[in-house]
């Protein structure tokens, strides 16, 4: 397979305004302005991901009936990666880490053997099981973040009011730095075009591009892949007086991650340890400022055990029913919540600050019961008549309880408290001991709130600890779908018209407060509280002194301090929970 891919992603290329307020806004008087583009052009096509991707495939299976009831298949396959020209060259990237961001998957293969067989072992036992490797598809969406965020490509201005002499943070020694701010941030009436002034700024302010944040693949990085392993029973049971033909059937599906994808940035660096124990994150040596180098790297973390049982029931008076119960244990490390590699490093619950924590699944729905009910009939003629009742009960989505250190929640801050950049939101939350003197609160009255919640929420055995990931589940949700339809004859050959009616979620059709799905909101990550680090403990409803606050990770860190202790919020997720109705008409001939 070869693909070319053109993939355009040049965020803030159209500008992004922040303004004080609703007047400010009428007025035209911005306090923020961010652009970007690629440079020297400023037009983002040249900022365009831009590469070849091949796919060689080799196979080879044997299939061996072993005996006239048992099929065997043996086989393996080998995918090999091939890519064009790598990524343009980042020279201060490989100054700072010692390896090229031109890394691509070029080169990279992956065996994958397989097993599997089929016993008929009677006339109503059916036996089926395989195990393998399988590696799934060419990851080229992540590939196009190390074409796309070279550090050299594009540039990105960010201009802020100030009460400097020329109104923004642009440094007098650039060239007409007061014709810069007034254009970026005053008088503004078409928020779609920016002045001459501004654009060569952005086109010519490039010596910052030394210092530019990196998407990069690691070296050695391995394409991934995963050992599963089935094994299904299927069985066509009497059951005496409720009748024959009763078909029940049992899954078991084990999944082991040989190797996964996972990002860290590699511009931080431990530099010391938390009070809980975890590490704490500073700039590498010879950086400032707060831009990542993004790595794509490999995780052999993540399993998962999932059973099934099912049975489905057809009468010859045109009823049917069917329902399954699945049992679902998933762990995992990165989640993989979207594509770009800074949300693939932000979005994830952390333990160690600068990489997602290893645990149960955002994915997991540990218990769903599926059932449906179908009714056929003839009410005139050849024509038939349906009605589907499709029902589904399952555990809530897991999330994670975190604590925020809300100087490190923005891409432009540094965290005081872990020292990472752009995840102050998705630290796991540390419960204290009663009295425990790595932990002090705002005042006696966020102490006796936060003690509350740790018994509502059933934390009292991590006294002492970090909480795991994904510790909670949001409320289970149930819900119930109805099919209607309606065979009419148009006599013409043999042609029908059918009228149908769907209505999802019909509970919530009966009464608003059915079929609501409530629970905490992407990333799945609930802030129980807001955290800082003091130099120096302090006692709970004492202020710190002056200077005990860290304001930078590179401070001592002698005890942590909580405020602003909440309860997660399980939102309604409005469009989930909502009843749908869809009326149509199909012809078949």
């Amino acid at each position: 397979a070869d693909l070319s891919v053109d993939n355009l992603f040049v965020p803030n290329s159209l500008g992004t305004y922040y303004f004080d307020s609703t007047a400010d806004f009428a007025a035209g008087r911005a306090n923020q302005l961010t652009l970007a583009n690629a440079v020297p052009s400023l037009n983002p096509q040249d900022g365009a991901a831009l590469f070849g991707a091949q796919t060689y495939s080799f196979g080879l299976q044997d299939d061996w009936q072993v005996t006239d009831s048992l099929l065997v298949t043996l086989g393996a396959r080998y995918d090999l990666l091939g890519d064009g020209a790598p990524p343009a060259a980042n020279n201060n990237f490989l100054a700072r880490h010692g390896f090229s961001n031109r890394a691509t998957f070029a080169g990279r293969g992956v065996f994958q053997p397989r097993f599997g067989f089929n016993w008929e072992a009677t006339d109503r036992l059916v036996v089926r099981g395989g195990v393998g490797v399988f590696a799934g598809g060419t990851p080229n969406v992540f590939l196009s973040n190390s074409y796309s965020n070279t550090g050299q490509l594009t540039n990105q201005i960010t201009i802020n009011r100030n009460t400097s002499p020329n109104g923004c943070d642009v440094p007098s020694t650039v060239a007409n730095a007061a014709t810069i701010c007034n254009d970026a941030l005053n008088n503004l009436t078409n928020l779609a075009t920016f002045s001459s002034a501004v654009t060569n700024f952005l086109a010519t302010n490039v010596a910052a591009l030394a210092n530019s944040p990196v998407n990069a693949i690691d070296p050695n990085l391995e394409v991934a892949r995963q050992m599963r392993a089935t094994l299904s029973v299927d069985y066509d049971a009497d059951l005496g007086p409720l009748g024959d033909g009763w078909l029940l059937g049992a899954n078991v599906l084990y999944g082991n991650v040989l190797q996964g994808y996972n990002w860290t940035d590699i511009r931080s660096v431990r530099i010391g340890t938390l009070p809980d124990g975890r590490p704490r994150y500073g700039n590498l040596a010879g950086t400032t400022g707060t831009n990542q180098d993004l790595l794509m790297t490999n995780s052999s973390l993540g399993r998962s055990y999932i059973g099934v049982v099912r049975f489905e029931k057809d009468w010859d008076n045109g009823l049917s029913i069917g329902g399954s119960y699945t049992r679902s244990d998933v762990n995992d490390q990165n989640a993989i919540t979207s594509t770009t590699a800074g949300s693939l490093y932000n979005n994830n619950a952390m333990l160690d600050p600068n990489t997602a924590a290893y645990g149960r699944s955002n994915y997991e729905i540990t218990d769903q019961w599926k059932f449906n009910i179908n009714y056929r009939t003839e009410l005139f003629g050849d024509n038939e008549t349906r009605f589907s009742l499709f029902g589904e009960y399952r555990s809530g989505r897991p999330y994670s309880l975190t604590m925020i250190d809300s100087s490190g929640t923005s891409s432009s801050n540094r965290s005081s408290v872990l020292g990472t950049v752009g995840t102050g939101t998705n630290a796991l939350l540390y419960v204290p001991s009663l009295n425990d003197t790595r932990v002090s609160f705002a005042d006696p009255a966020t102490e006796t709130a936060f003690n509350a919640l740790v018994a509502q929420l059933g934390l009292e055995q991590f006294r002492g600890s970090i909480v795991p990931k994904n510790s909670q589940s949001s409320p289970d949700f149930f819900k119930i779908d109805l099919h209607v339809s309606q065979e009419l004859p148009l006599f013409v050959g043999g042609a029908k018209l059918r009228l149908f009616a769907d209505i999802e979620n019909v509970l919530n059709l009966i009464d608003s407060d059915w079929g609501a799905l409530r629970q905490v909101g992407f990333p799945y990550n609930a802030g129980l509280l807001n955290v800082s680090c003091l130099s120096v403990a302090t006692p709970t409803g004492t202020t710190p002194a002056t200077g005990v606050t860290n304001t930078a990770s590179t401070q001592t860190c002698a005890q942590y301090r909580y405020a602003n202790v909440r309860a997660p919020n399980e939102n309604l997720n409005s469009r989930q929970s909502l009843y749908g109705i869809r009326v149509g008409v199909r012809i078949s001939f």
